[in-house]
């Protein structure tokens, strides 16, 4: 028996002691120099072996389980996703065809909440690193807020944009939980002001198809627009630089997956 276990036969009689003694009686007996199970050992044998074949089950059926291939859970806001989601596609789906994504659109912030909530396994949005000590923040990029207009508007013709230049003019928002609707809200209300909207959405193409229209201004990452002509991103006067990278949970377990993503932003992007 000690062999079968890999154990020596010391450890092993010590470890029956022991469990004798736990229980409080005699498992077994030496019969013609043989151990055989007693009374109370064959009871205790019939008692647990349905367990250990249920634990030996569950073992087995986590096993096949881990095996599966399950798709990250990924958090992408709108405008980062607009270079991102190329680039997961593109490089890392090359790399690792086998590899899928769930991807979560929506507001950086709102994002964040849900990987610390673990219903992510991880985001990649801009982020502010006291948003939660429950998060562990990797940074990749660095993001420029900018005024965005049509070409044709004639604020497109500015180096910068001060907020006492737009204070009247019409804004489209992407509504969320997103850093840049903080940051604005902030600037407009140092000036005491509030803001021009007069469109929320969900829909990043919605608010791009207002400025391409010349219904609306906007303020959006300049990554966000570099591939739409009609639209010129301005950089404000007072910069806003946004922090970009990896977002996960602080002491959670990463699967290989998650861990071949992060590995390969990090060569990508550093």
């Amino acid at each position: 028996a000690a062999n079968k276990l890999y154990i020596s036969q010391p450890t092993l009689t010590t470890a029956l002691k022991d469990m004798e003694t736990e229980l409080g009686v005699n498992l077994f007996q030496r019969v013609a120099g043989r151990l055989i199970l007693s009374k109370d050992g064959e009871f205790f044998f019939n008692r647990i072996s349905p367990i250990i074949n249920e634990i030996d089950s569950s073992i087995s059926d986590m096993r096949s389980f881990s095996k599966i291939k399950k798709p990250i859970r990924l958090g992408l806001p709108l405008q980062v996703g607009v270079f991102m989601i190329p680039i997961l596609l593109g490089e890392f789906k090359n790399l690792y065809p086998d590899i899928s994504f769930d991807v979560e659109e929506g507001g950086g912030l709102d994002i964040m909440q849900m990987v610390e909530n673990e219903n992510l396994d991880l985001a990649i949005a801009n982020y502010e690193t006291d948003f939660s000590s429950n998060l562990s923040y990797q940074k990749l990029f660095s993001s420029d807020c900018c005024f965005c207009v049509n070409k044709n508007n004639p604020l497109a013709q500015k180096e910068n944009i001060d907020v006492t230049d737009i204070i009247n003019h019409p804004l489209a928002i992407i509504k969320g939980g997103f850093l840049i609707n903080k940051y604005i809200h902030q600037t407009f209300a140092l000036h005491n002001k509030q803001p021009n909207i007069i469109l929320y959405t969900n829909q990043l193409h919605t608010v791009k198809s207002m400025v391409k229209n010349s219904l609306a201004g906007t303020f959006l990452i300049k990554d966000a627009v570099l591939d739409e002509p009609t639209i010129v991103p301005i950089p404000l006067k007072n910069e806003i630089i946004l922090t970009g990278g990896i977002i996960t949970k602080r002491n959670r377990h990463l699967h290989n997956d998650t861990k071949k993503l992060i590995s390969f932003l990090t060569k990508r992007f550093l």
